[in-house]
């Protein structure tokens, strides 16, 4: 059957991450040209570089569970929903399930 169509091997994740990059440095670069230096963090600049870093480090985790764990590449490619591992804990709501 080739005219099947499958599963996105990728699926929304490169998009979400290049707005998420965009967005950030634009905010970065917005705050340094002082155009949005109206608010000082200054006082909670450590404990949310280390909040950064865990959610970092948990993206990480979640992305190696799905690639190594669930084996999501496989279940694309059979054109297979995977509801286990790592898929099990995110619950998508507009996909119906």
């Amino acid at each position: 059957m080739a005219n099947e169509q499958h599963l996105p091997m990728r699926g929304v994740g490169p998009i979400y991450v290049i707005v998420c990059l965009i967005l950030t440095t634009v905010g970065i670069l917005l705050e340094r040209r002082q155009i949005l230096a109206t608010g000082d963090i200054s006082s909670i600049k450590w404990p949310l570089i280390v909040i950064g870093c865990l959610m970092i480090l948990g993206g990480i985790a979640m992305w190696l569970l799905a690639v190594l764990q669930a084996k999501i590449d496989r279940h694309i490619l059979s054109n297979q929903l995977v509801t286990t591992g790592i898929y099990a804990w995110v619950h998508h709501s507009l996909c119906g399930i």
